[in-house]
């Protein structure tokens, strides 16, 4: 079974409003290619863009919410797990 991804969600969220992305873009207070750039993954909203959502796309947040916090968790715990190796200045030529 695939799990639904926030930027899977965020794309069904603007393809139901009918608006254009320029318009669903302009209206979260984004520009075009960043919110092109969450529903691809690329970059993930802070909480309060789920704010304006909700006034424009009443529900959303109920959907958006836990799938943005998931993300958020999954890479906060890649990022403190995948660090790079620290290297000895001494021991570079």
């Amino acid at each position: 079974m695939e799990t639904l991804t926030f930027g899977d969600a965020l794309r069904k969220v603007w393809k139901d409003s009918g608006l254009l992305q320029e318009e669903f873009a302009e209206r979260l207070g984004y520009r075009r290619p960043t919110v092109a750039n969450m529903m691809r993954g690329i970059h993930l909203p802070p909480l309060e863009m789920l704010d304006k959502l909700d006034e424009s796309c009443p529900g959303a947040r109920q959907l958006l919410e836990p799938l943005l916090l998931r993300e958020r968790q999954a890479r906060d715990r890649s990022s403190t797990t995948h660090r790079a190796p620290a290297w000895d200045a001494e021991g570079m030529e």
